[in-house]
């Protein structure tokens, strides 16, 4: 029961936050950029440094970042009411100069085991919302160590889900930018 209220609050958040990111990129930026490229995100980080270990310790808000790429962080705020199983969640508004905005939702759970059922569950549902393909990929840390999995959906709005260990995390945002949102963060 625990993992499915989870998986319906971040849903809720998804699809309201989706809303408002396809309303508020439209007028501000011209046709999407090309898609991802196959294969789904790197997930061995970036030249900018993201290394995908998660802290052990330590505030959940600790590790978000200010800035991703040309997104700059506008809100944080705590998801509270996620139920059993829930460690720690945050949701986070980023915007690019231009306007493009990108949202991003982290949970933290008591079990990799939960983190990995609620993105699976979540997909489906983000799914049945914005039909598109889903591309699974392997997420890896710094080593090359498998730590996690995801799923890349490439729909109108495009998004990430992935697991490490623990942790979920999403990021919806228009088509052709989750991929380098993802890959600049650690996490």
């Amino acid at each position: 029961l625990g993992v499915l209220l989870v998986v319906g609050i971040v849903v809720v958040a998804i699809f309201f936050m989706a809303g408002k990111s396809q309303s508020s990129h439209a007028a501000s930026e011209g046709p999407p950029e090309s898609g991802p490229s196959t294969g789904g995100p790197s997930t061995t980080g970036t030249s900018t440094g993201a290394s995908r270990d998660v802290p052990s310790s330590g505030s959940l808000r600790d590790i978000i970042p200010q800035q991703v790429g040309d997104y700059r962080l506008q809100t944080i705020q705590p998801m509270t009411g996620m139920g059993s199983g829930v460690v720690d969640a945050l949701s986070m508004v980023y915007f690019t100069p231009s306007g493009v905005r990108a949202n991003h939702i982290v949970v933290v759970f008591s079990a990799a085991a939960l983190a990995e059922a609620a993105m699976k569950e979540t997909t489906q549902v983000v799914l049945g919302k914005f039909p598109g393909e889903v591309k699974a990929f392997a997420v890896r840390n710094k080593d090359n160590e498998q730590v996690g999995s995801g799923n890349q959906i490439l729909a109108n709005p495009e998004s990430i889900l992935w697991t490490h260990g623990k942790l979920m995390a999403t990021v919806t945002t228009a088509p052709g930018r989750t991929e380098a949102f993802y890959n600049g963060v650690n996490y």
